[in-house]
């Protein structure tokens, strides 16, 4: 090999990994990875107890998706109080309030939106029961909302939002 072609091999070669060491390190998006949102129409923030609070879009999901599988193994179901979030962990309690109307409904994250979500300005996807209860299934299926992040306590306490147990691991109870 030539030196021209081994320097040009070379320089090649480091740049895919410096582009990959990028990647590995998240400054660079991949497929199925959370980035930080860019949309204006969603503000992230804590509340006075540190919990996380997220206000932007909420769609509901297709009533054609009842049975499929979600992101933590279970089976879609749309009569549950259930929710898809990319800005909450898996198996966390949430409270979303409709800006609207004051209504508000407390939902279980056990599901993953799309990437492109987020700069759609969508925080979160929220079962066919839950968006009812925040009167929104007409019209377009898009409202804003605040999701605020509760402690399983609160949630289970709750009396008109019963815990969905076959989602509810041994260990989280």
């Amino acid at each position: 090999m030539t030196g021209t072609k081994k320097y040009a091999t070379n320089t090649f070669l480091l740049i895919g990994l410096w582009a990959l060491g990028l990647i590995m390190l998240g400054n660079g998006p991949l497929y199925g990875q959370l980035a930080p949102t860019k949309s204006k129409s969603v503000q992230v923030t804590k509340g006075a107890a540190g919990q996380k609070i997220v206000l932007g879009k909420a769609t509901h999901y297709s009533r054609s998706l009842e049975g499929t599988k979600t992101a933590i193994g279970t089976r879609y179901q749309n009569h549950k109080m259930t929710a898809a979030s990319n800005f909450f962990k898996l198996r966390t309690w949430v409270k979303v309030t409709r800006l609207s109307n004051g209504r508000s409904v407390t939902v279980y994250i056990n599901d993953r939106m799309h990437p492109s979500m987020a700069s759609k300005g969508r925080v979160i996807d929220l079962s066919i029961a839950a968006a009812e209860a925040l009167h929104f299934m007409g019209g377009a299926g898009i409202t804003r909302v605040r999701v605020e992040e509760i402690p399983k306590w609160d949630a289970l306490s709750n009396e008109n939002q019963p815990a969905p147990a076959d989602e509810i691991s041994a260990y989280d109870r």
